[in-house]
């Protein structure tokens, strides 16, 4: 989250941080995408880190093509994956089922 907070930034100055954080949401994504019975978390990671969607991914590439984005567009984009990694982190720890509403939603909404 903290890198979102520097996309009023222009994109290039932020590259780093930015390359930082998509390397370890990807080796999330591979440890996860190799531990038995793990369908849903899975499927999660992959829509947050995808560029053509509204969570992570699409974030960086938007603040890619744009250069900087407005802070009211990063306040609202941070609310959305924020509830993306919680709701991941609430899946891999049994705080809720893979059969919730909440995942289930997540992942109907975002196919």
């Amino acid at each position: 989250m903290n890198i979102m907070n520097k996309a009023t930034q222009p994109y290039a100055s932020q590259q780093a941080g930015i390359e930082d954080v998509s390397t370890r949401i990807e080796k999330a994504y591979e440890y996860e995408k190799h531990r038995p019975k793990n369908l849903f978390t899975v499927k999660m990671w992959e829509i947050v880190k995808n560029p053509d969607r509204n969570l992570f991914g699409g974030f960086i590439k938007r603040w890619k093509e744009k250069d900087t984005l407005s802070a009211a567009f990063i306040n609202e984009a941070k609310i959305q994956v924020g509830e993306a990694f919680d709701m991941i982190v609430e899946l891999e720890s049994k705080k809720i089922k893979s059969n919730d509403s909440k995942v289930t939603s997540f992942l109907s909404a975002n196919q």
